[in-house]
């Protein structure tokens, strides 16, 4: 019983492992794109 119980738990933690690095990622290119953003304005002054 337990055995089969092991998979489904393996695989919900994997789904929000992906969902979290995927949010992450999110933050990351965010802050890329502001970061870019700054840039060009600097640039403009």
């Amino acid at each position: 019983m337990s055995a089969m119980e092991l998979p489904d738990i393996r695989l919900y933690s994997n789904k929000s492992n992906t969902r979290q690095s995927k949010k992450s990622d999110y933050e990351k290119y965010r802050k890329l794109a502001v970061i870019k953003s700054v840039d060009k304005l600097i640039k403009k002054k």
